[in-house]
């Protein structure tokens, strides 16, 4: 960890592009820059990512940490939790994750994982108080939540990502959830649906999809 911004990964390729956490470990993000690294295999899975993928671990990141311009699957960030409450802890204080690119498109047909910014699952326990998921692109654009996860957000900002798959109503260019989203500040904002040749979409939405308990407070 470092808030030192010579710290950079980039124009990395692979099944991940960028950083791997794997199996019981921490990642503090404190600054530096994941930035321009990519996903050699284009297949239906969460862990081909651009920018990092963290499984059955914890992460932090606040600071200056920057996650830009890496294409995946999931282009920013794939989080993947634990059912161990010890495990599978993303905390979101600062940092930005910008201009990402979900490489699943309604002509690969591989729109499961299409997430360009945050990709949460499986039991994941995520809590952003700052930090701002910007300008990403994918099926799901910002920010993405399902099985079994929850996502709380205190503060930040989800602005200004898009969603570019048309095929489904569950398309969303802000936040799609299906277990429990707690909103408790923050803002969600400038999000919107257009297809990558800006043609007229038969499906999307611009703010927030849920089929899990979305509660707003504040």
């Amino acid at each position: 960890s470092s808030d030192d911004d010579d710290c950079i990964i980039s124009y990395n390729e692979g099944p991940v592009g960028g950083v791997s956490v794997i199996s019981y470990s921490t990642f503090n993000f404190e600054g530096g820059q994941i930035v321009g690294n990519k996903s050699t295999v284009i297949s239906n899975y969460q862990h081909n990512v651009g920018g990092v993928y963290c499984e059955t671990s914890n992460m932090n990141m606040s600071g200056n940490a920057l996650v830009s311009l890496n294409r995946g699957i999931v282009g920013g960030i794939s989080f993947y939790g634990y059912s161990n409450n010890d495990w599978g802890n993303l905390k979101i204080d600062g940092g930005r994750i910008t201009q990402n690119t979900s490489l699943a498109n309604s002509t690969n047909n591989l729109p499961d994982y299409a997430c360009g910014g945050l990709y949460i699952r499986y039991y994941a326990k995520t809590t952003m108080t700052g930090g701002e998921i910007t300008n990403n692109v994918g099926r799901f654009g910002g920010v993405c939540n399902v099985y079994y996860s929850t996502f709380t957000m205190n503060g930040g900002k989800i602005s200004r990502n898009r969603c570019n798959y048309s095929h489904d109503r569950n398309s969303v260019a802000g936040v799609y959830n299906d277990y429990y989203f707690y909103m408790n500040g923050g803002e969600i904002s400038y999000d919107y649906a257009q297809n990558d040749d800006k043609s007229e979409m038969q499906y999307g939405s611009a703010g927030v999809v849920t089929y899990g308990t979305f509660a707003m407070n504040g």
